[in-house]
């Protein structure tokens, strides 16, 4: 299974980037990269590029919309390695089976 290089500069609370983590394994089951990847937890960026490195703003953000920023940037990235187009749908999708799987995780702090 293809690597995710996770690094954590937020000053989140360690729950919340537990969640996270949870979230990017559970995206890495359901819909595999195959380039290892680095992403990295900040309090705020303008850079969400996902390029091999990506850096996810989890300060001040609801949990959910982490989440679905989250899916959004790896069903791109999952589009453009396997040349196959994904949408919305399956990024709601993404999250929707997250939270019904982890129903506790769905507002963390």
């Amino acid at each position: 299974m293809m690597k995710i290089n996770i690094k954590n500069s937020s000053n989140s609370s360690a729950r919340k980037v537990d969640a996270m983590k949870q979230f990017l394994r559970f995206c890495q089951e359901s819909s595999p990269l195959n380039r290892e990847i680095e992403i990295t937890f900040v309090d705020s960026t303008n850079d969400t590029v996902f390029e091999s490195k990506y850096f996810i703003p989890l300060r001040n953000m609801r949990s959910i919309d982490c989440y679905k920023l989250i899916a959004d940037k790896w069903i791109s990235e999952f589009s453009k390695q396997r040349k196959i187009n994904c949408g919305e749908k399956e990024k709601e999708l993404l999250v929707e089976f997250f939270l019904k799987k982890n129903p506790h995780l769905k507002n963390v702090i």
